[in-house]
């Protein structure tokens, strides 16, 4: 993951929550974006991708990406 991908994408327009979620001990992470609405979500993909290449580059290995529909909220 690229240094600037948490903060960028967290205060991108339409962002709602950014979690980050990490073992340490096997350097494994899980990221899970919360978007007010899908079109928030869309205008951000060309950014994304961006993002997804740079943290390639520099050796981080990112899955294409699942996009789910939150359905339940507390």
């Amino acid at each position: 993951m690229s240094p600037t991908w948490p903060p960028e994408a967290a205060n991108a327009p339409g962002s709602e929550q950014l979690l980050t979620l990490l073992d340490t001990t096997t350097g494994e992470g899980l990221v899970i974006h919360l978007w007010n609405d899908q079109a928030a979500y869309d205008s951000f993909a060309a950014r994304r991708q961006e993002l997804v290449a740079q943290s390639k580059e520099l050796g981080s290995t990112v899955d294409s990406g699942r996009l789910y529909e939150v359905t339940y909220r507390s």
